[in-house]
């Protein structure tokens, strides 16, 4: 009975795109949302047991089907993270060398996780390409839509699809 495998599949949403030991942060996981996943080798002890370790870490848990995990995943951390490469790599091909201490907090902010490491975020993407490819595809859509609106000079377009995030975005982060 010891032996048999016990497994919570866990994902803690905290972090930074900073690396090694010198970027340790010990409060790093107060109330932050650790996702939880119970699978077909999770006993009820040993949910309880990975629980009570996240919680002690000052974070909350979440628990959630692995799949769905994955595509919850795959809207608010893997397109962001997406999104921060490509705005990274799409100013970096028009900003000359010379002039790129001009770039402000939004370049700053909506650029940040781009400084991940590639390598690990190569294996992330491609575990959940599924997912990804679908984000990518909504995201693409409405920047489609946005592209339209700016090319038609359609300015009620352009102030609905931005009034539609903007209230999306408060929307998502009340609590």
């Amino acid at each position: 009975d010891v032996l048999k495998p016990r497994f919570v599949g866990g994902h803690p949403l905290a972090g930074s795109e900073k690396a090694g030991a010198h970027s340790a942060n010990s409060s790093l996981f107060k109330d932050a949302s650790w996702v939880l996943c119970k699978n077909e080798f999770s006993t009820d002890a040993a949910c309880r047991l990975v629980e009570c370790m996240v919680l002690n870490t000052g974070a909350e848990t979440v628990w959630c089907a692995a799949d769905i995990h994955d595509e919850w995943m795959s809207a608010i951390s893997h397109l962001p993270h997406i999104l921060a490469y490509s705005l990274a790599d799409s100013a970096h091909r028009i900003i000359p060398p010379n002039l790129r201490h001009i770039s402000g907090g939004s370049f700053r902010d909506g650029s940040r996780v781009s400084d991940s490491n590639p390598e690990l975020w190569t294996g992330i993407l491609l575990a959940n390409r599924t997912n990804c490819s679908s984000a990518i595809a909504r995201c693409s859509e409405w920047l489609r839509r946005l592209q339209q609106a700016l090319d038609s000079s359609d300015e009620q377009a352009v102030h609905e699809l931005l009034s539609r995030a903007h209230r999306a975005k408060r929307e998502f982060l009340e609590l």
